[in-house]
């Protein structure tokens, strides 16, 4: 029950940051959180931080067959390990929260520019995070 309270905060955190964004825009009020980060509201059809294509329903059936796969060969000892656990509902959370943007609105709104690396939203962070608190969690049962 916990990891789907996560699960849903993540969603909501993503979403509401993505409201906070365009109501910056339509306000013209310039948004500097800090910084190292710098917020460039782009749209972004695609998956992956825009580097997928347009093919991202061939894409995203493909990545959820190998996560089924992957979790079903790991079911032993994700169930008791933490790590594995919060980092899949992290990437799982993320994962949601654009795939909802990409089915709704046709595309996620990416806003969080990192110099020299990417631009990306909450939902690309989590999803970064949830895949290496799993590689974490793998790698402590070996």
């Amino acid at each position: 029950m916990v990891w789907f309270l996560v699960l849903v905060i993540v969603v909501l955190a993503d979403q509401a940051s993505k409201q906070f964004v365009v109501a910056g825009i339509e306000s013209c009020r310039p948004l500097r959180p800090g910084p190292a980060i710098m917020v460039r509201p782009r749209s972004n059809p695609r998956l992956g931080f825009g580097l997928v294509g347009r093919r991202f329903l061939l894409v995203t059936a493909i990545a959820m067959v190998v996560l089924c796969v992957f979790n079903v060969t790991s079911l032993g000892f994700s169930l008791n390990n933490p790590l594995y656990t919060a980092g899949l509902t992290l990437a799982a959370g993320g994962a949601l929260s654009n795939g909802m943007d990409l089915a709704l609105r046709g595309a996620t709104l990416d806003f969080i520019r990192i110099p020299r690396v990417t631009i990306c939203n909450l939902a690309d962070i989590t999803i970064c995070v949830g895949a290496s608190l799993m590689t974490l969690g793998i790698l402590q049962s070996v």
